[in-house]
């Protein structure tokens, strides 16, 4: 009985094991860094994000410069101004959408904190195009 013991001690019963532990043993090569990478820009944006800031302006909306109306088409968000109750800027010259800022003609920059309600409610896509 003694000698049938020995003989299952010494038997590989899983076929491979030595093997597999041998390939356990083995290092690991570490994984690669991942480096986020900068998020894109939309067509017609410039990044503002490194540049110093005039203000923050809260309430505010996009008006067409010559008839004071509000600007609802983001495609006419270029040469227009921005609105606050506290006044207006010059013409929006660029804009970044991931810093949400605002380049003006007079070379100030904008940091744009909530919009007028009421712009908000008609001026989707205009807010979609500046980040918002």
């Amino acid at each position: 009985m003694f000698e049938a013991t020995k003989e299952l001690q010494e038997t590989n019963f899983m076929g491979g094991i030595d093997v597999m532990l041998a390939e356990l043993e083995t290092p690991i090569d570490a994984p690669r860094a991942v480096t986020p990478e900068e998020p894109v820009l939309p067509p017609g944006a410039t990044r503002l994000s490194n540049r110093y800031v005039r203000g923050r302006i809260s309430g505010w909306w996009i008006a067409n410069q010559e008839r004071d109306l509000m600007v609802t088409e983001s495609a006419a968000l270029i040469g227009s101004i921005l609105r606050s109750r506290r006044g207006s800027t010059t013409a929006i010259v660029a804009y970044d959408p991931l810093s949400k800022r605002i380049e003006t003609t007079s070379g100030s920059i904008y940091e744009l904190g909530m919009p007028d309600t009421a712009f908000a409610a008609r001026g989707r896509h205009v807010l979609r195009k500046l980040g918002f």
